[in-house]
Protein backbone atom coordinates (compact mmCIF):
# COMPACT_ATOMS: atom_id res chain seq x y z
CA UNK A 1 0.00 0.00 0.00
CA UNK A 2 1.71 3.00 -1.28
CA UNK A 3 0.92 6.13 1.37
CA UNK A 4 3.50 8.75 -0.35
CA UNK A 5 0.94 10.44 -1.09
CA UNK A 6 -1.68 10.56 1.74
CA UNK A 7 -0.12 13.78 2.86
CA UNK A 8 -1.51 15.32 -0.08
CA UNK A 9 -4.73 13.87 -0.76
CA UNK A 10 -6.36 14.22 2.89
CA UNK A 11 -8.01 18.13 3.16
CA UNK A 12 -5.74 20.37 5.04
CA UNK A 13 -6.84 20.48 8.83
CA UNK A 14 -8.07 24.51 10.08
CA UNK A 15 -5.87 26.60 11.51
CA UNK A 16 -6.28 27.16 15.44
CA UNK A 17 -7.60 30.69 14.39
CA UNK A 18 -9.28 29.96 12.38
CA UNK A 19 -11.20 27.27 14.49
CA UNK A 20 -11.40 29.88 17.12
CA UNK A 21 -13.26 32.48 14.85
CA UNK A 22 -16.17 29.79 13.76
CA UNK A 23 -16.36 28.69 17.36
CA UNK A 24 -17.00 32.40 18.37
CA UNK A 25 -18.97 33.02 15.36
CA UNK A 26 -21.40 30.10 16.48
CA UNK A 27 -21.55 31.12 19.72
CA UNK A 28 -22.45 34.70 18.96
CA UNK A 29 -25.26 33.66 17.09
CA UNK A 30 -26.72 31.18 19.85
CA UNK A 31 -26.82 34.33 22.03
CA UNK A 32 -28.48 36.42 19.79
CA UNK A 33 -30.99 33.70 19.46
CA UNK A 34 -31.31 33.60 23.62
CA UNK A 35 -31.28 37.79 23.64
CA UNK A 36 -34.08 37.81 21.29
CA UNK A 37 -36.21 35.28 23.04
CA UNK A 38 -35.45 36.94 26.20
CA UNK A 39 -36.41 40.35 25.30
CA UNK A 40 -39.62 39.03 23.76
CA UNK A 41 -40.55 37.01 26.69
CA UNK A 42 -40.75 40.35 28.64
CA UNK A 43 -42.31 42.13 26.37
CA UNK A 44 -45.61 39.20 26.75
CA UNK A 45 -45.20 39.33 30.61
CA UNK A 46 -47.62 40.87 32.54
CA UNK A 47 -47.89 40.13 36.16
CA UNK A 48 -45.48 42.17 38.03
CA UNK A 49 -43.37 39.24 39.51
CA UNK A 50 -43.18 37.56 36.24
CA UNK A 51 -41.86 40.75 34.35
CA UNK A 52 -39.07 41.38 37.53
CA UNK A 53 -37.90 37.93 36.59
CA UNK A 54 -37.69 38.67 32.96
CA UNK A 55 -36.37 41.69 32.76
CA UNK A 56 -33.16 40.13 34.83
CA UNK A 57 -32.80 37.18 32.00
CA UNK A 58 -33.60 40.00 29.34
CA UNK A 59 -30.73 42.30 30.92
CA UNK A 60 -28.56 38.94 31.80
CA UNK A 61 -28.67 37.95 28.19
CA UNK A 62 -27.85 41.43 26.25
CA UNK A 63 -25.16 41.76 28.39
CA UNK A 64 -23.83 38.22 27.21
CA UNK A 65 -24.62 39.18 23.67
CA UNK A 66 -22.71 42.61 23.96
CA UNK A 67 -19.11 41.28 25.56
CA UNK A 68 -19.54 38.29 23.06
CA UNK A 69 -19.98 40.51 20.19
CA UNK A 70 -17.04 42.55 21.53
CA UNK A 71 -14.55 39.85 22.02
CA UNK A 72 -15.18 38.69 18.26
CA UNK A 73 -14.88 42.44 17.22
CA UNK A 74 -11.66 42.43 18.75
CA UNK A 75 -10.35 38.35 17.41
CA UNK A 76 -11.45 39.77 13.60
CA UNK A 77 -9.22 42.54 14.45
CA UNK A 78 -6.03 40.83 15.44
CA UNK A 79 -6.80 38.26 12.84
CA UNK A 80 -6.55 41.04 9.96
CA UNK A 81 -3.46 42.47 12.05
CA UNK A 82 -1.99 39.11 11.38
CA UNK A 83 -2.58 38.23 7.60
CA UNK A 84 -1.24 41.54 7.21
CA UNK A 85 1.88 40.83 8.74
CA UNK A 86 2.14 36.93 7.02
CA UNK A 87 1.59 39.15 3.80
CA UNK A 88 4.21 41.04 4.34
CA UNK A 89 6.52 38.38 5.28
CA UNK A 90 5.84 36.61 1.90
CA UNK A 91 6.51 39.56 -0.08
CA UNK A 92 10.03 39.67 1.93
CA UNK A 93 11.01 36.22 0.99
CA UNK A 94 10.00 36.93 -2.25
CA UNK A 95 12.05 40.05 -2.66
CA UNK A 96 9.60 42.07 -3.23
CA UNK A 97 9.08 46.24 -2.93
CA UNK A 98 7.49 46.67 0.32
CA UNK A 99 6.05 50.37 -0.53
CA UNK A 100 4.89 48.97 -3.62
CA UNK A 101 3.38 46.28 -2.38
CA UNK A 102 1.95 48.39 0.81
CA UNK A 103 0.63 51.03 -1.88
CA UNK A 104 -1.00 48.41 -4.09
CA UNK A 105 -3.04 46.50 -0.82
CA UNK A 106 -4.02 50.19 0.29
CA UNK A 107 -5.67 50.89 -3.20
CA UNK A 108 -7.55 47.63 -3.70
CA UNK A 109 -9.16 48.40 -0.29
CA UNK A 110 -10.09 51.97 -0.65
CA UNK A 111 -11.59 50.58 -3.96
CA UNK A 112 -13.69 47.85 -2.50
CA UNK A 113 -15.02 50.25 0.45
CA UNK A 114 -16.53 52.91 -2.26
CA UNK A 115 -17.70 49.75 -4.21
CA UNK A 116 -19.53 48.81 -1.27
CA UNK A 117 -19.95 52.59 -0.53
CA UNK A 118 -21.42 53.11 -3.97
CA UNK A 119 -23.73 49.77 -3.80
CA UNK A 120 -25.25 51.47 -0.70
CA UNK A 121 -26.19 54.64 -2.37
CA UNK A 122 -27.93 52.51 -5.23
CA UNK A 123 -29.99 50.76 -3.18
CA UNK A 124 -31.10 53.72 -0.90
CA UNK A 125 -31.92 55.57 -4.06
CA UNK A 126 -33.65 52.71 -5.49
CA UNK A 127 -35.98 53.03 -2.10
CA UNK A 128 -36.79 56.29 -2.41
CA UNK A 129 -37.95 56.37 -5.69
CA UNK A 130 -40.20 53.18 -5.38
CA UNK A 131 -44.09 54.18 -5.62
CA UNK A 132 -44.66 52.31 -2.43
CA UNK A 133 -45.86 55.31 -0.02
CA UNK A 134 -45.47 55.55 3.31
CA UNK A 135 -49.34 55.45 4.23
CA UNK A 136 -49.48 52.12 2.10
CA UNK A 137 -46.43 50.70 3.70
CA UNK A 138 -47.65 52.04 7.73
CA UNK A 139 -51.15 52.35 7.41
CA UNK A 140 -51.80 52.37 11.44
CA UNK A 141 -49.19 54.83 11.71
CA UNK A 142 -50.93 57.58 9.26
CA UNK A 143 -53.60 59.97 11.05
CA UNK A 144 -57.00 60.61 10.42
CA UNK A 145 -58.02 64.15 8.97
CA UNK A 146 -59.03 66.18 11.19
CA UNK A 147 -62.48 69.08 10.78
CA UNK A 148 -62.03 72.18 11.63
CA UNK A 149 -58.93 71.75 13.50
CA UNK A 150 -60.01 69.69 16.48
CA UNK A 151 -59.04 67.06 18.04
CA UNK A 152 -61.02 63.70 18.19
CA UNK A 153 -62.80 62.24 21.58
CA UNK A 154 -60.01 59.66 22.99
CA UNK A 155 -60.74 57.41 25.82
CA UNK A 156 -57.44 56.08 27.21
CA UNK A 157 -57.81 53.25 29.21
CA UNK A 158 -55.71 50.82 30.96
CA UNK A 159 -54.94 46.86 31.87
CA UNK A 160 -56.53 45.76 34.50
CA UNK A 161 -52.89 45.07 36.50
CA UNK A 162 -52.60 48.44 36.21
CA UNK A 163 -55.90 49.19 37.79
CA UNK A 164 -55.51 51.57 41.25
CA UNK A 165 -57.42 49.52 44.33
CA UNK A 166 -58.57 52.99 45.16
CA UNK A 167 -61.04 55.63 42.68
CA UNK A 168 -59.88 58.72 42.79
CA UNK A 169 -62.09 61.62 42.04
CA UNK A 170 -61.06 64.41 39.53
CA UNK A 171 -59.98 67.43 41.89
CA UNK A 172 -61.22 71.27 41.34
CA UNK A 173 -58.45 72.98 38.49
CA UNK A 174 -57.24 76.27 39.72
CA UNK A 175 -58.78 79.67 38.00
CA UNK A 176 -56.16 79.86 35.55
CA UNK A 177 -57.43 76.38 34.23
CA UNK A 178 -60.55 76.34 34.59
CA UNK A 179 -62.06 79.58 33.02
CA UNK A 180 -61.25 81.14 29.43
CA UNK A 181 -59.11 84.57 28.77
CA UNK A 182 -62.22 86.33 28.65
CA UNK A 183 -63.89 84.88 31.72
CA UNK A 184 -60.95 86.01 33.65
CA UNK A 185 -60.99 89.39 32.00
CA UNK A 186 -64.33 90.40 33.17
CA UNK A 187 -63.76 88.67 36.87
CA UNK A 188 -61.15 91.07 37.06
CA UNK A 189 -63.18 94.43 35.70
CA UNK A 190 -65.94 93.95 38.43
CA UNK A 191 -66.04 95.86 41.28
CA UNK A 192 -64.30 94.22 44.97
CA UNK A 193 -65.89 95.40 48.15
CA UNK A 194 -63.21 96.32 50.59
CA UNK A 195 -62.94 93.88 53.57
CA UNK A 196 -62.49 96.83 55.47
CA UNK A 197 -66.08 98.30 54.84
CA UNK A 198 -68.30 95.32 54.81
CA UNK A 199 -71.59 96.98 54.96
CA UNK A 200 -73.67 97.75 52.36
CA UNK A 201 -76.60 100.91 51.08
CA UNK A 202 -79.29 99.21 52.64
CA UNK A 203 -76.82 98.71 55.78
CA UNK A 204 -76.10 102.77 55.10
CA UNK A 205 -80.02 103.52 55.29
CA UNK A 206 -81.30 101.97 58.14
CA UNK A 207 -78.34 103.97 60.07
CA UNK A 208 -79.74 106.40 58.97
CA UNK A 209 -83.15 106.29 59.94
CA UNK A 210 -82.01 105.07 63.22
CA UNK A 211 -79.42 108.67 63.62
CA UNK A 212 -83.07 110.68 63.07
CA UNK A 213 -85.28 108.60 65.32
CA UNK A 214 -82.93 109.60 68.22
CA UNK A 215 -82.74 113.08 67.31
CA UNK A 216 -86.58 112.93 67.38
CA UNK A 217 -86.62 111.92 71.00
CA UNK A 218 -84.20 114.55 71.88
CA UNK A 219 -86.39 117.46 70.17
CA UNK A 220 -89.58 115.96 72.18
Amino acid sequence: MDLSNLSSDLPSAPSVQQQATERLSRELALEFKNAANAVAALYNSHEPEEAKSEFSNAAKAVTRLYRLANKKSVSAADQGYTDCLDDLLVAIANGEDIEDWALTRRAEIRKQDQEDFDEKEKNGSEMASSPVTESQCLPELVAPLLENSRLPNHVFSAPAQLAAPQHFYPGIPPPSVAHSIKQRASIRRKPRISKEEPWSKADLGSDSDSDSGRKRRKNE
